[in-house]
């Protein structure tokens, strides 16, 4: 007999447990989860009385499965000593419990979409889940990237720039630190949340992208919510008070994560997000962080600005289960 079995859990237990989960996130978070979220179902994996996975599923009013937009690393995690056993042990148990957590999540729901965290980098059991069936029963994985500066902790101020690539983001943040009177780094207050959601609107058109009311409604969440309890959204703003460029983050146990990044277009043309970056890994490593993660670099643009500041490539998995 395994001794595996599966169970609906109350937030407490995981806020109870939440330290033993390896690389415990930010997005991952009981509190920011059921804010952000109207409900949220947590899936437990359980071994005898041990829990050694958990899984939380997002729903909206209507009980339907949503992925939160501007999140990532959202989905099953492990238990931290449980991941330093023996590779036959947790390969055999976790192979159950992911087992059974797919018969039990796949019954509710048809359709979701999930990502694994970036120490996650098995993902057979979902690969071999209904293997040789349809599509439509099976999950999808989706390779994507995120840049990371890693090790903090162990940089100093000086160190952080010499990692900046030399001919263009070095030089540019030596000119801006000599130079940013008319610049003002202020706290955040509820009066610049308009400001914010007004840039980033521009920021995507500049891009050509779309940004949907829905996500709008969940940025404004997000905001909220890191003004409120933890993370930080750092403001730069000129000498009328205006609001010319901010990062909004979120500070887990081991990283500080950039969640949304927004810049006046004429400070733009002033290389002021250079300086806009530069702050935001400063804050990281002044609150404790050993990790700056830019949560995303998928795109040839933005992944080349990324690793200019000197990130390094780190792969994680979106998976995609049904026709989501």
């Amino acid at each position: 007999m395994d001794n595996i079995s599966i169970k609906e859990l109350d937030t407490s237990i995981y806020k109870n447990n939440i330290c033993s989960f390896t690389k415990h996130n930010a997005f991952m978070d009981p509190d920011f989860l059921e804010i952000i979220c109207k409900k949220v179902i947590w899936y437990g994996g359980f071994k005898g009385e041990k829990l050694l996975c958990l899984w939380p599923i997002t729903l909206n009013t209507h009980n339907e499965y949503i992925k939160i937009p501007f999140t990532s690393y959202v989905g099953p995690h492990w238990d931290n000593s449980f991941k330093k056993q023996a590779p036959y042990k947790w390969y055999a148990t976790s192979q159950k419990i992911y087992k059974k957590l797919f018969e039990q999540i796949t019954l509710n729901y048809s359709n979701f979409n999930f990502s694994l965290s970036r120490e996650e980098d098995d993902i057979r059991a979902f690969l071999w889940w209904n293997y040789g069936k349809e599509k439509s029963c099976r999950f999808s994985p989706n390779v994507k990237y995120t840049a990371l500066i890693n090790n903090l902790q162990s940089k100093n101020s000086t160190e952080i720039i010499q990692n900046f690539r030399i001919d263009d983001k070095r030089k540019k943040i030596k000119k801006l630190l000599d130079n940013e009177s008319n610049i003002k780094e202020v706290d955040f207050n509820i009066s610049f949340l308009s400001q914010f959601i007004d840039l980033y609107q521009i920021t995507i058109d500049r891009a050509k992208g779309i940004i949907s009311e829905n996500e709008i409604y969940y940025l404004e969440k997000i905001i909220k919510y890191v003004s409120d309890k933890t993370g930080k959204i750092l403001c730069l703003t000129d000498e009328t008070n205006r609001l010319v460029a901010s990062q909004l983050m979120l500070k887990d146990f081991y990283s500080t994560n950039a969640v949304a990044q927004v810049i006046n277009t004429n400070y733009q043309r002033k290389n002021l997000l250079v300086l806009l970056v530069y702050k935001s890994i400063i804050y990281a490593k002044n609150c404790g962080s050993n990790i700056f993660d830019f949560n995303g670099a998928n795109s040839p643009n933005r992944a080349d600005d990324k690793h200019s500041y000197g990130a390094c490539t780190r792969q994680y998995f979106d998976l995609n289960y049904g026709s989501i």
